[in-house]
């Protein structure tokens, strides 16, 4: 490859390049223009699970990075299935929960919008009594689980299903 074959391809890295500075500064300028009066709305973050996967959001909150950005949250406890709910409604503005919910609300035409995800696997435990050490020992036995449409709730019905041979979900 000689110098000539290499000067589009540098042509093409100094465009992206020259782009991406001027959106960044057109980006910060119309920014800096927003009164802090448009953040200043009161809203409702609500966050479905009594777990340090929750932490986020009173870190934001007790950490003071709301109002650091003109923000006025409200921070509350609502259960996952419930939060999902509230939010549809517009009761709460931002709710922090599992995709499970939500991902079932916007299948069912629901405009709302996962915006991140903290996790990527499932997380949790199964607590059974010393003399069930398999999975398999589970068969024909009750399990208890936060709330039906929940995390646990897919979780344990994931477990079985990956564990227990026929679909012994009880």
């Amino acid at each position: 490859m000689n110098s000539y074959d290499r000067l589009p391809l540098l042509a093409h890295r100094h465009h992206s390049f020259v782009f991406s500075k001027v959106f960044s500064l057109a980006l910060t300028v119309g920014l800096l223009t927003f009164n802090t009066q448009a953040f200043a709305e009161h809203i409702k973050v609500a966050y479905a699970a009594l777990s340090a996967g929750q932490i986020a959001v009173w870190m934001a909150k007790e950490g003071g990075y709301f109002t650091n950005y003109g923000i006025d949250a409200e921070v509350i406890y609502i259960p996952q299935v419930a939060a999902a709910q509230a939010l549809i409604a517009g009761e709460i503005q931002l709710a922090q929960v599992t995709g499970v919910s939500t991902a079932g609300a916007i299948l069912g035409g629901a405009d709302v919008r996962i915006v991140a995800s903290s996790l990527n696997r499932l997380v949790g435990s199964i607590f059974a009594r010393p003399e069930i050490t398999s999975p398999e020992q589970l068969k024909g036995k009750k399990l208890g689980i936060s709330r039906f449409g929940t995390l646990s709730d897919m979780a344990t019905g994931i477990f079985l299903d990956a564990s227990v041979s026929s679909g012994a979900r009880t």
